[in-house]
């Protein structure tokens, strides 16, 4: 179970990064690649943590992301 958590935390990090959000060439199985986790994993790990797919919840950080620098 600590290797899923620290993926995650690994995962979660990197999603939250300007230089991720900003490409929209990389998606979730991407992200997973570079953090060092199995997408087969943390996909079904993220839907039970927060009801939502990995591409999902990338698209949802991306959507935020874009809303703040519309705002500034």
């Amino acid at each position: 179970m600590d290797n899923i958590l620290e993926g995650y935390s690994r995962l979660m990090a990197l999603a939250g990064r300007d230089s991720v959000l900003s490409d929209p060439t990389i998606d979730f199985q991407q992200l997973c690649r570079i953090a060092g986790v199995d997408v087969s994993v943390m996909d079904p790990y993220v839907f039970s943590e927060l009801g939502l797919s990995g591409d999902e919840l990338l698209n949802r950080f991306r959507q935020q992301y874009f809303d703040s620098k519309d705002k500034k």
